[in-house]
């Protein structure tokens, strides 16, 4: 129901990017409770991003255990970040019960031009795929 606070909130990652920027206002004008994972707190207000309401949590990706606690308490987590760090957040997941994993991935998957960028997205989707025990989506923009 739009207006009413959920009673756990969602976790973003890259909610500083123009994509997670527009994803987290979303969640927030719905009346979503929404915790920000960010390495670099400040970087919302520089941007002018207005994310009034939300909570704001230092950590960064490459550091496992700082998303595990973030995620602590959360009943999903949305992945705007890069999708290489898909086995990531399904083990944060798995580690605090979280049951919901969005993941936004590129349509580099299919490219047939080899580089390691693509191999990463299909590294990624492939991790989710293998998450039969999470409540997992893929998009595509």
């Amino acid at each position: 129901m739009p207006g009413a606070k959920s009673p756990a909130p969602v976790l973003v990652t890259g909610a500083t990017s123009h994509t997670g920027g527009r994803v987290v206002a979303r969640l927030l004008a719905r009346g979503e409770s929404v915790r920000i994972f960010t390495r670099d707190p400040e970087k919302p207000a520089r941007l002018g991003l207005d994310f009034t309401g939300a909570e704001l949590r230092r950590g960064d990706l490459t550091r496992p255990w700082e998303l595990f606690e973030a995620l602590e308490g959360c009943r999903a987590l949305i992945n705007v970040a890069h999708i290489r760090h898909t086995r990531t957040c399904v083990r944060a997941c798995r580690a605090v019960g979280a049951r919901r994993l969005i993941l936004m991935s590129s349509t580099r998957r299919y490219t047939r031009w080899p580089c390691e960028t693509s191999r990463a997205v299909l590294r990624g989707e492939a991790a989710a795929r293998a998450a039969s025990d999470l409540d997992w989506t893929i998009i595509r923009p």
